[in-house]
């Protein structure tokens, strides 16, 4: 199944991954599948390095949606997924072998329950889709909604500008104070096939964590300067 199938699927109609050429995301892909071992024996070194943590996948993202509302929708990063990974909450079996299966992405309707997965097998590595209980996929978003918030790469603020409106008792236009939101990146993650590289090489870079568990004025704060 492609990442646009699970859009089809009318679960969440918001722009919920990053831009990617369908030639990266298959490279993607199948670099994922071939070094996935390679990145479960490095996690060490990506949850503690925010270059590696935050780095994005063509096919890690999630949709939720509810009440014609969309209640989570975006990229879920590499070091998300591991952490997803660790606890239990981004675990299935897999459709063709039974054996254990990492979820990368998945979607769904809070009112409902309806939803949907999608993975990679770690016995047979092959991909596969399905559902899960209503229960089960209750339990991932609450957890999904928590590792977003307490690991984000980016900070969303309100930033004031000078521009025109239409004034309907006058002539045409006017000034006007306008606001509008900025999303503001907070690191610079490596590309996947880079940070593969760099595993492989043993060349794991120095860098800062990321950084955990801070309000919104919080990281304002601490990123005000960068």
């Amino acid at each position: 199944m492609k990442t646009s199938d699970l859009h089809v699927r009318g679960y969440c109609r918001a722009y919920w991954h990053d831009e990617v050429d369908p030639f990266t995301a298959t490279m993607q892909t199948r670099l994922f599948r071939d070094k996935i071992s390679l990145i479960l024996e490095q996690q060490s070194a990506m949850m503690s390095v925010s270059d590696y943590f935050f780095c994005g996948l063509s096919f890690g993202h999630c949709c939720v949606g509810g009440a014609g509302a969309v209640v989570l929708s975006g990229p879920i990063r590499l070091g998300h997924l591991l952490i997803g990974w660790r606890h239990g909450i981004l675990i299935e079996q897999c459709q063709h072998c039974g054996g254990k299966l990492l979820i990368t992405s998945f979607t769904g309707n809070i009112q409902r329950g309806t939803n949907w997965w999608h993975g990679l097998c770690l016995d047979c590595k092959e991909w596969s889709s399905s559902s899960s209980s209503k229960d089960i996929f209750r339990q991932r978003l609450e957890v999904a909604k928590r590792i977003l918030k307490r690991l984000p790469d980016q900070l969303e603020k309100i930033e004031f500008y000078s521009g025109y409106e239409f004034d309907w008792g006058g002539d045409g236009l006017r000034f006007a104070n306008k606001k509008r939101a900025v999303v503001q990146g907070l690191y610079d993650p490596a590309p996947f096939d880079v940070l593969v590289q760099e595993l492989e090489s043993g060349s794991i870079r120095k860098g800062r964590p990321p950084v955990v568990g801070l309000s919104q004025d919080d990281f304002a704060r601490k990123f005000s300067k960068r």
